[in-house]
C-alpha cells in the first residue's frame, strides 16, 4: 500500500462516516495489504475530518459558489473535500501534492464533472491556479 492508497483510505472512511457517523476501520483493512506506517496515516486523517469536522465544512462552504451549501454536495465529493482539508490544515501535508491527489480520487470514485469541481474548490481555498478558468467550483458535480 502507498501513501496514495492510505488517502483513499481515508477519504473511504470518512464517506462512511457521513452516512452511519460511525466507522470500522477493520472492515476497510482487512482486505488490503497495508503496513502499520500507512494504517496510521489513514486514520490520522480519518480522526482529523472527525475531530474538526463542523470547521472543515463551514470551510468548505465558504468558498462554494452560486449559493450551494454543504447540504447540496454529492457525499462523495464532499467526503474528498474533507479529506483533503483535514490533511492540508490540521497533518500540515503539501497543498499541491493533496489538491492532485484528491483530484485523482474524484476521476476514479465520482463523476466526470467532479474531478474539475474538486479541484476549483481546492484551488479557491488555497489560492492555488494552474490555469483552469475561474468558477470552475460554481456548478456541483451531480452524484
Amino acid at each position: 500500500m502507498s501513501r496514495s492508497d492510505a488517502r483513499v483510505c481515508g477519504f473511504l472512511l470518512t464517506f462512511e462516516y457521513l452516512f452511519s457517523k460511525e466507522f470500522n476501520e477493520n472492515l476497510l483493512f482487512e482486505e488490503q495489504i497495508v503496513s502499520e506506517e500507512e494504517k496510521k496515516f489513514s486514520l490520522q486523517i480519518f480522526e482529523s475530518v472527525q475531530k474538526n469536522f463542523d470547521e472543515i465544512d463551514l470551510k468548505i462552504e465558504s468558498f462554494l459558489k452560486n449559493n450551494l451549501k454543504i447540504k447540496d454536495l454529492c457525499a462523495i465529493d464532499h467526503a474528498i473535500l474533507m479529506t483533503a482539508l483535514a490533511q492540508v490544515d490540521f497533518l500540515n501535508e503539501p497543498k499541491g501534492l493533496v489538491i492532485n491527489e484528491a483530484v485523482r480520487i474524484a476521476k476514479k470514485y465520482s463523476t466526470d464533472k467532479s474531478s474539475s469541481f474538486v479541484n476549483g474548490v481546492l484551488s479557491s481555498i488555497y489560492g492555488k491556479s494552474d490555469g483552469k478558468s475561474e468558477g470552475e467550483n460554481a456548478e456541483n458535480a451531480e452524484c
